[in-house]
């Protein structure tokens, strides 16, 4: 019997509730770009889930949409969620990726820039989503399909409409 209770509960120990690991809290997101695409799809689409994750963060190069990107978020989450949202903003990525509280990143940049960012995401320790293509080569593609193996980080390429 105690060795049928153990079977049972392992999943429960090694799925990540005995150690914390984010299958027992909210992920922390930080979104890469706020452009058209973030805001009108990859955002929303994603931000509905507040019992699974919660944007904390938003990076964009553009003054502008960096602002936008945060009110946008802070706003949702005032309307739809009953709750007020610290959104916080960075012009550099490299400064976004370093903040330890951020657990994964929406890279919703450029398709140039997608390995780049991927690849500093994962040493920096993020799981990532980022949009199709993957990268812009098959070389780049292994490259961080290994790095996403070794450190052991989820990487989810957004290719609905197309497969």
């Amino acid at each position: 019997m105690k060795s049928m209770l153990a079977a049972g509960s392992a999943p429960m120990l090694f799925n990540g509730c005995a150690t914390g690991f984010l299958a027992c809290r909210k992920i922390n997101i930080g979104v890469v770009g706020f452009g058209r695409i973030a805001h009108s799809m990859d955002v929303p689409l994603t931000i509905k889930y507040t019992d699974r994750c919660r944007f904390t963060a938003v990076c964009d190069l553009d003054a502008k949409r960096r602002a936008y990107g945060a009110k946008f978020i802070r706003d949702w989450y005032a309307k739809n969620a009953d709750e007020t949202a610290e959104v916080r903003e960075y012009a550099d990525y490299h400064e976004m990726f370093a903040d330890p509280s951020i657990d994964a990143v929406m890279l919703c940049v450029p398709d140039h820039w997608h390995a780049i960012l991927a690849t500093d995401a994962i040493l920096a320790g993020k799981h990532i989503w980022l949009q199709k293509p993957f990268t812009q080569t098959i070389k780049e593609g292994r490259i961080l399909a290994d790095l996403a193996k070794k450190y052991n980080r989820v990487v989810q390429v957004g290719s609905w409409q197309r497969s």
